[in-house]
Formats: structure tokens, C-alpha cells, sequence
């Protein structure tokens, strides 16, 4: 027996938010990850006794915050793409005729809208799918700086 049309949308709205309570929760875990290497790398840099300190400020952090980037990239990547397969899936039902008559009480015109046109759906995935390389490029450039003007704070 094949599925009504409200049961093919409420499936699809499930995994819609399925996927952006994933994404959510990756970028949630890599931000909290980013910030203890940020205030780690700041007091390390600000240690008063840098020699010891030297390696973890100058390496250490650098290189784990930028492979975090890169290891954490997929996943982030990976949900919104799944996100947009989902809308686009969303968009062929609701493009139906038989399915806009069914469903006219719950119809929003952004169901219409296929999600490649959709500007508050691109805008609203633009933080989580930038983050990871901006962070990467700071860790870059963090490296860099530390590298070329080292810090000292001492007495």
C-alpha cells in the first residue's frame, strides 16, 4: 500500500530535522573544541616561563586545531548535502498537483522553492559550511604570526 502524501512529508520534514539537529550538534562539538585550543594557545603564549612552553604554543595547538578543521570539514559537508538532498526530495512531492491538493492546508510557498534557489536556505547553512576552513586558515595564520613574531610576556 503506498504512502499518503502528508505521510511522504512528514517523513521527509523528520529527516530534514534529523539532519539539521546533526549538523547542529557537530558544529556545536567543533566550536567548544576550537575554543579550549584558542584559550590554550593564548595562555601558553602569555606563560611568563615560555621556553617550557615554547613547543605547545609554537606546534602543538597549531597543528591539532588545524587537523580538527580538516577531520571535522566531511561531516559538516556531509549534512548539508544530505539536508539539500531532502529539500530537493521535499520539492519534487510538493510539485506534484495531486500532493498540493492534499496538502494545501500545510503548503508554505518555500515548498515550492527549489532549494538550489532558495536564498534563506543557502544563507542559513553558510556559517556551518565556512566555519571549519575559516578556523583552519586562523590556525594557519596563527602559526605563521607565532612563528615569525614570537610572543613573550615576562616580568
Amino acid at each position: 500500500m503506498p504512502i499518503s502524501y502528508k505521510e511522504a512529508l512528514e517523513f521527509i520534514r523528520r529527516e530534514i530535522s534529523h539532519e539539521f539537529s546533526l549538523l547542529g550538534i557537530r558544529v556545536t562539538w567543533f566550536v567548544t573544541c576550537q575554543s579550549f585550543l584558542v584559550a590554550a594557545l593564548v595562555l601558553s603564549l602569555t606563560n611568563s616561563d615560555i621556553v617550557r612552553a615554547g613547543w605547545l604554543a609554537h606546534w602543538l595547538l597549531p597543528v591539532l586545531g588545524f587537523m580538527l578543521s580538516v577531520f571535522v570539514s566531511p561531516g559538516i559537508l556531509g549534512a548539508r548535502r544530505t539536508i539539500d538532498s531532502w529539500l530537493r526530495r521535499q520539492y519534487e512531492l510538493m510539485s506534484e498537483s495531486d500532493a498540493q491538493r492534499e496538502l494545501k492546508e500545510v503548503l508554505i510557498e518555500r515548498f515550492r522553492t527549489p532549494p538550489d534557489n532558495d536564498f534563506v536556505h543557502k544563507l542559513s547553512l553558510w556559517f556551518s559550511s565556512f566555519l571549519p576552513a575559516l578556523l583552519g586558515l586562523f590556525w594557519v595564520l596563527a602559526w605563521l604570526l607565532i612563528r615569525v613574531l614570537p610572543v613573550y610576556v615576562g616580568p
